[in-house]
């Protein structure tokens, strides 16, 4: 059987191949061939198929043999290659062979081909035998090198005989060195090993040696370095055949990594039962070790995690400044701690606290770096939300105004929470929608397009996260608003990298007041406990808020009302009446925050109207103070809402109705944007009109606006009304009604002024009092009314008959003073005196009627009279009445002895004839007070007169003129109606039990129409009986029993209550006590003054009681001053008391403010 043969023929001839092949077959192969004749066939052919032997002709057109012996040496096959040629020279073969050929033959001389291919062909396998052992051996040799160098393991020989040492290249890297660089290993060795295991080894060393004893020791080494290992050393024994030592062999392997994984296994398993997530890393960060509790944390396996770096973590949230402390601290060789904000592997963030410390070898050096790191996101929440608690808490107390608050809280949170953005919105009570009124946000955020959007939409109830909370008035948290379909800004927030939002509503107990919304660059996961704590947050901005409008709603309102009040006051005097309203024009613009405030007046009939006063704030350029002389006619629409009172607001000017072109022409000219006026009245006439405006903002405005500016209207209508009437009430304060003459006041400063100017000049002054005679005649005969006209007649005709530096004063009643300055004679008194005579001696004709009447007159001078205004009347008075004396018709000049006892009389009793007309008699009263309750139970009406000239008159020094005169009677009467009256009016005040004590005199006792006199005053004031006493003294009723029993009977007949006054005083008959039906008796106060101190006194008194008591009488005490007195009668069961201890006699009015502090506390 022919043997295939693989033959690559580089040949161009094909003949020549074919003698080849035939000659192939004949020698027993079957050749499998190619032909190649260029180079680059012959490499692919090469590079594709294996070959047994090459044959190549030498010489060829397009290639030689020698190019593809080079060929076939490039390609790195070892194939035999025979050149065979035909024609060839001895130095060309040798050439040939020396390049590495293996053989060369002549075409004509085949014979050698197959002899040559089958030599070749074994020489080539041989080779390739002893190549495939060659690299048996190296690889053996590399792969036990290659294996000591992985295990750390080299292996020496001792030859103890010729004492040479062999070690392996990795025994020279174990103890530091280069392979093959040191000789005398021996003492390498041992100079290498740890002084403190050198006895070890050397133990070791000496019983191998003597003993044969094969030794396995691990010891410690110092690499030249400094640097310590560890090393298991191991070594056996050869003997020879008498059992002496003869050569040494053994190992030494590095084990201190080993040692150093062992104990971190050790210090694995005592990991794996901690709860804290621990990493182990080698020095350049990579991780070689988590626990479990890492990867149930992280959410990462140990085959994801492992080779990374713990960057991985990172959130980007922990400042990179941390990092590098961190790494600068282990790198030291120190440990370092700190905080986290790290990153799973799902993206949710979370806190660790991190122990992080370097691990070293026996030689000091770091191998690792170990972090021990607890979880703290739960207790990071609860600090986060306790420091947001605090944060929102400090910032409502700290703050003062809303403005203030709502900023500081949106940073309080996000900073507190880590957020990065807040808005607040507030609910528009005009339009119902939310509106953002405040954006805060980190320094270093920047959502330019989210923010703006967000101050330009409005929300309405239900739509998007605001009107979501503002509807449902709980919390939402979205954790991705880019992925949430009902987030209407999404769009934005995915552009600007906000993702989580949580919102919250701000509210009271009653409403909604806005809604909080926070956003963050980070997906957020759902905080149920934090929303819980920011409803409780909302509340209390809530309250905040509240507190606040409350407080200043309450400012505002006092403001408002201390505003009015200095408006009022303002106006109170008139003296700067123009002050007092630009001040008050300038409370209203501060108060009303208004641009301009501003007051017209019409004049001429209302035709024209005025800008008389104007206030403009800082801002604002006075404009319309130049608006004068303006025709009322031009603003129709105006005057007609003026003239019906309404109130003109116009929130807009630009949005005026047609029918105002006028006045919206005027406003726009003047840059008004707003409007709010009021009609001013004075006395109901319409006098001008009062407004605020705005000039560089348009709205509505509050309720408050326009009251204040109602009020003004008011004040300042009243005020141009007292104004415009000052005149006329001033007139009248210093002038007599009826005659239009200077009243009492003006005289005293007419006569002040006269008596200065005489003192300068050292001339004289006439006072001279005129009355006229019989007036009261005329007065009962032709009626009142011809009085009056009589009395203006003598005022007309004295005005045209004194000359003009005179002044002619009406007293009152008929009594005139004339008043002559700078008289150089006293005689020159007289002339005039005589002139009014003469002149008021001419009759008088009025309404048809010829008056007849005369005067009388007084005339005192100063300063031979007197030097005052006082004693110059009191003489002059004193004079007329003397003139009276005379026959009237007269004039007297003062004289000292006019003053005698009897003319002081005469000049009382004149007096008192008048003065119940004058108005001169009042009445006061004293309280009445019951023992038990201390209760006001009664007054007692007490008349007083007050005379112009002599001042208080007492009653005990006009009473018995006026008895004897028979004043008492209409003076009595009077007494009793005012009396009446006034008990009435107070009982419809809500004293309705209160009862009025009146005292009567004998004459009016006797008076035959007394009881007809009381009934009608009854009647006439509505006064219930029951609640008037009436007074009367032992002696009246004693002096004529029978008739006063008849007049006190049918007194009692008609309800009314009787009293005997001073009683102990005069006849003290018990018999008419039971007779007369008296209701009370009152003890005189000659009796209370001294019942402390004289036994007498108080014997009576006590013994009046007890009488008192035994007929069921009321007693009462007159004159109690002190408490020693009061204590007494308490004592002794009086019923009632009067006196200075509790009241003296006081007017109506300030007996009234006495009753209502009293009994109803005001």
């Amino acid at each position: 059987m022919r043997k295939l043969l693989r033959v690559l023929i580089i040949e161009d001839s094909l003949d020549d191949t074919e003698l080849l092949l035939r000659e192939l077959r004949c020698g027993g192969y079957n050749p499998v061939y190619e032909r190649a004749e260029t180079a680059s066939g012959m490499k692919i052919l090469l590079e594709q198929q294996e070959w047994d032997v090459v044959l190549s002709d030498h010489s060829m057109p397009f290639f030689s043999g020698i190019g593809a012996l080079t060929q076939l040496q490039l390609s790195g096959l070892d194939l035999p290659f025979i050149i065979v040629s035909g024609a060839i020279g001895e130095e060309i073969a040798v050439a040939a062979m020396r390049a590495g050929a293996h053989d060369y033959l002549m075409k004509d001389n085949l014979a050698r081909l197959v002899p040559a291919i089958e030599r070749e062909l074994k020489e080539a396998g041989e080779r390739r035998k002893r190549k495939e052992a060659e690299e048996a051996l190296r690889k053996s040799e590399a792969g036990l090198a290659n294996a000591q160098r992985i295990a750390h393991l080299g292996n020496w020989q001792w030859d103890i005989r010729e004492n040479k040492t062999y070690w392996s290249d990795e025994m020279y890297r174990i103890f530091g060195f280069a392979p093959q660089t040191i000789g005398g290993v021996c003492e390498a060795y041992l100079n290498s090993v740890h002084p403190d295991d050198r006895v070890l080894v050397k133990q070791s060393l000496d019983e191998a040696l003597s003993r044969g004893k094969p030794y396995r020791i691990e010891h410690r080494i110092i690499l030249p370095g400094g640097s310590v290992r560890i090393v298991h050393d191991q070594a056996e024994v050869i003997l020879d055949d008498t059992g002496a030592v003869v050569q040494m062999n053994g190992i030494i392997q590095d084990i201190t990594k080993r040692k150093h994984m062992e104990e971190l296994c050790k210090l694995s398993n005592a990991i794996e039962q901690i709860s804290n997530s621990i990493i182990v890393t080698d020095t350049k960060g990579k991780i070689e070790y988590v626990n479990a509790n890492f990867m149930k944390l992280t959410g990462y396996t140990n085959e994801e995690i492992m080779g990374k770096n713990p960057s991985v973590l990172r959130s980007g949230k922990t400042p990179y400044e941390n990092y590098k402390q961190l790494w600068n601290t282990i790198t030291s060789g120190n440990k370092w701690q700190g905080e986290f904000i790290n990153k799973k592997k799902n993206g949710e963030l979370y806190w660790e606290l991190a122990s992080i410390f370097p691990v070293k070898n026996p030689d000091g050096v770091i191998t690792n770096f170990i972090a021990i790191k607890e979880d703290i996101t739960d207790r990071k929440k609860v600090e986060r939300h306790l420091c947001l608690q605090y944060a929102a808490t400090r910032v409502l107390v700290e703050s003062i105004t809303i403005d203030e608050v709502i900023p500081k809280i949106i940073q309080a949170v996000c900073e507190s929470l880590g957020w990065d953005l807040g808005i607040f919105w507030t609910i528009d009570q005009k339009t119902n929608v939310l509106r953002c009124i405040e954006i805060w946000h980190k320094p270093f955020v920047e959502a330019p397009g989210f923010k703006a959007f967000s101050r330009q939409i409005v929300f309405s109830s239900g739509i998007g996260l605001p009107g979501k909370i503002w509807a449902s008035g709980k919390p939402i948290w979205i954790s991705d608003i880019v992925c949430d379909a009902s987030f209407l800004r999404a769009a934005l927030a995915a552009k600007e990298n906000l993702h989580g939002a949580f919102g919250f509503p701000v509210f009271t107990r009653n409403e909604i007041l806005g809604v909080l919304e926070f956003f963050s660059h980070e997906v957020q996961q759902p905080d149920e406990e934090l929303l819980t704590m920011m409803i409780s947050i909302g509340g209390q901005i809530g309250k905040f808020i509240e507190q606040k409008q409350a407080d200043e709603a309450l400012r505002r309102r006092i403001d408002f009302e201390k505003t009015v009040a200095s408006i009022s006051t303002r106006f109170v005097a008139l003296s700067d009446f123009n002050n007092a309203i630009s001040v008050s024009l300038a409370d209203i613009g501060l108060l009303s925050e208004a641009d301009r405030v501003y007051l017209f007046q019409f004049r001429d009939n209302g035709g024209i109207m005025d800008n008389t006063h104007e206030w403009c704030a800082k801002e604002i350029t006075s404009k319309i103070q130049n608006l004068q002389n303006l025709p009322t006619s031009k603003f129709p629409w105006l005057m007609e809402k003026l003239h019906t009172g309404d109130v003109i607001h116009i929130p807009d000017v630009s949005k005026m109705s047609p029918e105002s072109v006028a006045e919206k022409e005027i406003l726009e000219k003047y840059a008004i944007k707003s409007l709010l006026a009021l009609p001013v009245y004075a006395e109901k006439r319409l006098v001008g009109f009062i407004g605020f405006d705005n000039a560089l903002t348009t709205g509505s405005r509050y309720e408050e606006d326009l009251a204040l500016l109602r009020i003004t209207a008011e004040i300042i209508g009243n005020a141009i009304a007292r104004r415009q009437s000052e005149s006329l009430i001033n007139h009248m304060a210093y002038h007599d009604a009826l005659t239009n003459l200077p009243n009492r006041i003006l005289l005293q400063d007419r006569l002040e002024v006269a008596i200065m100017q005489a003192k300068r000049n050292e001339h004289m002054v006439a006072v001279m009092l005129l009355d006229l005679d019989r007036f009261k005649t005329i007065n009962d005969t032709l009626g009142h009314h011809m009085g009056d006209l009589l009395l203006k007649a003598v005022a007309e005709r004295l005005t045209r008959y004194m000359r003009e530096s005179n002044t002619i004063v009406r007293m009152g009643g008929d009594e005139f003073i004339v008043v002559v300055p700078d008289l150089a004679h006293a005689k020159n008194a007289a002339i005039v005196a005589q002139k009014i005579l003469d002149v008021l001696y001419q009759p008088f004709q009025i309404e048809g009627y010829e008056i007849h009447t005369t005067t009388s007159i007084g005339v005192s001078i100063y300063p031979v009279d007197a030097d005052d205004v006082s004693m110059l009347i009191k003489k002059a008075d004193t004079a007329m009445y003397h003139a009276k004396e005379q026959g009237r018709n007269t004039f007297e000049l003062y004289m000292e002895s006019m003053n005698s006892n009897n003319f002081e009389r005469m000049m009382l009793e004149n007096s008192l004839r008048k003065a119940l007309e004058r108005g001169e008699l009042s009445i006061y009263y004293q309280p009445q007070v019951d023992m038990d309750t201390e209760q006001i139970i009664g007054v007692e009406a007490l008349v007083r007169w007050k005379h112009p000239d002599l001042g208080m008159i007492y009653p005990s020094k006009f009473i018995p003129i006026a008895e004897e005169t028979g004043f008492i009677i209409p003076i009595g009467e009077w007494v009793l109606a005012t009396a009446c009256t006034q008990a009435k009016a107070w009982h419809n005040a809500g004293f309705p039990t209160l009862r009025v004590s009146v005292n009567l005199s004998a004459r009016q006792i006797k008076q035959q129409n007394l009881v007809g006199m009381v009934a009608g005053v009854l009647k006439e004031t509505g006064l219930d009986p029951k609640y008037l006493e009436l007074e009367i003294t032992e002696g009246i009723v004693m002096h004529n029993i029978e008739s006063s029993l008849k007049v006190l009977c049918e007194l009692k007949e008609l309800g009314i209550r009787l009293s005997i006054d001073d009683f102990g005083m005069g006849y003290s008959s018990l018999s008419y006590l039971r007779r007369f039906s008296i209701d009370t008796i009152k003890i005189d106060q000659s009796f209370v003054r001294d019942i402390t101190t004289n036994q007498d006194d108080a014997a009576i008194v006590t013994a009046i009681i007890a009488i008192a008591e035994s007929l069921k009488l009321k007693v009462i005490a007159e004159g109690v001053e002190n408490k020693e007195q009061l204590d007494f009668l308490h004592q002794i069961c009086c019923n009632e008391i009067q006196g200075y201890i509790y009241s003296h006699p006081l007017s109506a009015v300030d007996m009234g403010k006495l009753l209502l502090k009293k009994y109803k506390g005001e």
